[in-house]
């Protein structure tokens, strides 16, 4: 009898069950990797602090 935590991802039949998924795996990763976590939203940040808006004009 094997249990799983989370089904496969073929077996996810609506788009709010997937982004559950998602966010449920970005917690664990976050409490498991603190660290790696914060240089992975360094990375992804903005480098120059400017909003959309402001690189608009």
């Amino acid at each position: 009898m094997e249990d799983h935590l989370l089904p496969p991802l073929s077996n996810i039949k609506h788009p709010l069950e997937g982004i559950f998924y998602l966010f449920i795996i970005a917690i664990l990763v976050r409490w498991s990797w603190p660290e790696g976590w914060n240089q992975f939203l360094q990375r992804i940040s903005s480098k120059n602090g400017k909003s959309l808006e402001e690189s608009d004009k």
